[in-house]
Parts: structure tokens; sequence; C-alpha cells
């Protein structure tokens, strides 16, 4: 339901992409989530670090590590608004790359 009405505005803007992007994260939808935050960049939309927190929000619940390395490396542009959620994003994936065994 929340998916067909973001799909009917005719111009999304930063608050409706973070909606969405957390909704499905928080949903268990980390595919969508990751898939809406690419749709988003390639729109020209600037991620601001709270949606940028959900896409990583996304990537923690599923266990996306290298996908969420790919944002945190990429975050030049977010990174001075804010430390806390990126630091803690980080330490669960930690957490889930030594877990199954991967390298950092």
């Amino acid at each position: 339901m929340a998916r067909c009405i973001f799909d009917k505005i005719e111009a999304n803007n930063m608050v409706s992409w973070t909606a969405i992007i957390m909704g499905c994260a928080m949903r268990g939808h980390a595919l969508d989530a990751v898939s809406l935050f690419e749709q988003m960049l390639m729109d020209g939309v600037e991620p601001d670090y709270v949606a940028f927190m959900a896409v990583l929000t996304a990537c923690s619940h599923a266990g996306l590590v290298d996908e969420a390395w790919k944002y945190l490396n990429s975050t030049e542009r977010v990174w001075y608004y804010s430390w806390h959620g990126p630091l803690c994003c980080c330490g669960r994936l930690a957490w889930q790359s030594w877990k199954i065994g991967g390298s950092l």
C-alpha cells in the first residue's frame, strides 16, 4: 500500500524517499530498500544523513555487508552530518561479517 502511494507522487522529495526506504528496511524488504536508494540517486536526489541511515539499516538487518561497505566508502558527502548512526551500523555489520567468516 505504501509503495502504491509513493509511486503516485508526482515529484518525490527527500522525505518521501526516506520514508519508503526506511519502511522497506524495517519490514524486512532490504533489497527493495537498496533498490529504491539507488533509484533515488539515479533521479538526482542527494541523500541526507537520514536517507543514508535508512539504507544502512536495510543492509544491517539483512546482513548485506558488502553493499553496506560500498555505501560507507562513498559517504564523503554525508559523514559530517552524524557519526553515531553510521558507527552503530558499522558495529553490527562487523559482527555479521565476523559471524559469516568474512573479512572487513
